[in-house]
């Protein structure tokens, strides 16, 4: 057990048997003989507990508790006395005391009241961090909103967390996977442990595996110790692999193996190791059409497919770009130490239109780019990247033409390049048909592309 403990009390001989009862639970213990004493340690240090006679010279124990809850000091607080009534008791309690002492007590008393206090506190402080870890990941990831699709992602995590099924999480760039994971761990019995990731594309296949599994020394020129890859590191924990469809097939064999039987030998290594470790795989590939292609290992895909949670991307979920708009522009103005400004109908407007290819992670970078350039107390179209204001895909009931202007042109162009891009996807890139598809002729639509791809 560990916390930091002061005591107040004015008998000497009776603070030096508690000092040393508690240091015995490798408690850091501080001692004062009177509350003024007392008031200057809680002032300079953070106590997990105080534990305070009820009488002391001066300043009561009691009156001491009122300052210290009058300060906003959250400590824990133990009340001693040998005057114990059950007004003397409620009232401590109603002020703020977790519970009391009566002298004589014994040594095992002590330790019994003190333990669970802090049990009690630690317990507190984890619901309290966890509960803000989940809520900024949520957030963070774009899981804020009122539609129906991103409510359907938070009842998924919300259903997967307590399990320890593998997850696979898929959707586009910058819809926010990796915080997805995190917001499942932190949910889950493994909580308490590490989290780490591995993105499976930033690394050649040989550092791969050294990294997932670790060496022994002397596996390799340069291996001069040992070192445990993630999957030990994470013991106990959670392992996101992130891109994992970016995975050699030679590594997706040995991943296989430790999802059967979850043992990991190290590069160079002659024994197998246990591994206990929840495993959370994320891509943004079609791992279906991978697997038909044979890219990717079809055993391999049923061991990491057993729960799927696929992510939106922020364009099919165009009714929630306000609320984020406006989570993203509190935060950034925060950062940026900034009034909060007005976002003026405009500026929504096209942000409401635009495609966003880069998701939610895009649209955090737009505010966070805008609010930077920003002069006076409103965000206006003028604050959005080019790319946004000539490629709009406008459908609007009615058209207003800003006190600035607008380049029609380039809107136009931007509508036009919008469709031809849209319809290469559909044809798997291939010109003719896609021209077909805009009713163009194959001159024409080869001319318009190469020439707006280009501006």
């Amino acid at each position: 057990m560990e916390g930091r403990i002061l005591v107040v009390e004015d008998e000497h001989n009776l603070l030096l048997v508690v000092k040393r009862a508690l240091s015995n639970l490798n408690c850091e213990v501080e001692t004062a003989t009177n509350a003024s004493i007392a008031q200057e340690y809680v002032l300079k240090k953070d106590f997990d507990l105080i534990i305070c006679d009820i009488k002391l010279p001066g300043m009561s124990g009691i009156e001491f508790l009122k300052w210290v809850r009058d300060k906003g000091i959250d400590s824990e607080f133990i009340i001693m006395t040998a005057f114990a009534t059950t007004d003397t008791a409620i009232e401590a309690l109603r002020m703020g005391a977790c519970d009391y002492l009566i002298k004589p007590f014994s040594i095992d008393e002590l330790r019994l009241i003190v333990k669970r206090t802090l049990d009690v506190r630690r317990l507190k402080k984890e619901n309290i961090l966890l509960k803000t870890q989940v809520f900024q990941d949520v957030k963070e990831i774009g899981l804020i909103g009122e539609s129906e699709k991103i409510k359907k992602v938070v009842n998924l995590v919300k259903k997967v967390a307590p399990t320890d099924a593998t997850v696979l999480i898929t959707g586009e760039s910058g819809v926010g996977k990796e915080l997805v994971a995190k917001a499942i761990h932190l949910n889950s019995l493994r909580k308490d442990n590490k989290f780490l990731s591995l993105n499976c594309a930033a690394l050649p296949e040989t550092l791969l595996e050294s990294e997932l599994f670790g060496y022994e020394k002397g596996a390799f020129t340069g291996a001069e110790k040992d070192k445990p890859g993630l999957f030990e590191m994470a013991n106990k924990g959670t392992l996101f692999l992130d891109e994992i469809g970016e995975m050699p097939l030679q590594m997706q064999a040995k991943l296989l193996r430790v999802l059967q039987d979850f043992k990991i030998r190290r590069l160079g290594g002659r024994e197998d190791i246990s591994v206990d470790v929840r495993i959370i795989c994320a891509t943004n590939r079609d791992i279906e059409k991978e697997v038909k292609e044979g890219k990717f290992r079809e055993d391999l895909y049923y061991r990491i497919n057993v729960f799927h949670i696929p992510i939106p991307p922020l364009r099919e979920r165009r009714s929630d770009i306000p609320i984020l708009l406006n989570y993203f522009v509190d935060k950034f103005s925060r950062k940026l130490g900034i009034k909060k400004p007005n976002v003026s109908k405009e500026f929504l407007n096209y942000l409401e239109n635009y495609h966003f290819p880069g998701n939610v992670r895009e649209l955090e970078n737009i505010v966070e780019r805008a609010l930077t350039i920003m002069e006076g107390d409103t965000l206006l179209p003028s604050h959005l990247p080019e790319k946004i204001l000539t490629s709009q895909n406008f459908v609007q009931e009615k058209f207003e033409v800003p006190e600035e202007g607008v380049d029609i042109e380039k809107i136009l162009d931007g509508i036009r390049l919008q469709y031809m891009e849209e319809a290469m996807k559909k044809t798997g890139g291939k010109m003719k048909d896609a021209a077909k598809l805009l009713n163009m002729s194959f001159r024409s639509f080869r001319y318009y592309y190469h020439k707006l791809k280009k501006d």
